[in-house]
């Protein structure tokens, strides 16, 4: 999971090293929001993955990880907030819902 982190937070995500910040007050805050995005992506791409499984290639990899399909997801939403307004309120409720309440 760290090195998933790492990649979210780099180039495969969300491109943390272009922020060229110094302060480390404004990078702790910058920390804090892209933990809370990660986990945002990650829930939102587990639920794509219960609804439609990511294909698996034949090296037996899935073809995009989870919190990259999460986080696509989340930026189609987001760039036509007008047209896909219910979806976002789906993927903000599964911030708030646990394992539990999704299995039964």
């Amino acid at each position: 999971m760290n090195a998933l982190t790492f990649q979210a937070m780099k180039r495969r995500g969300f491109n943390l090293e272009d922020t060229h910040l110094k302060d480390r007050d404004k990078i702790s805050k910058l920390l804090c929001t892209l933990a809370l995005a990660f986990c945002w992506a990650y829930k939102t791409g587990e639920w794509i993955n219960e609804t439609t499984p990511i294909k698996v290639k034949s090296h037996g990899r899935k073809a995009q990880s989870i919190f990259r399909a999460g986080l696509d997801y989340l930026a189609r939403i987001l760039n036509h907030i007008d047209t896909w307004l219910e979806e976002l309120f789906g993927a903000v409720a599964l911030l708030f819902e646990t394992r539990w309440e999704r299995a039964s």
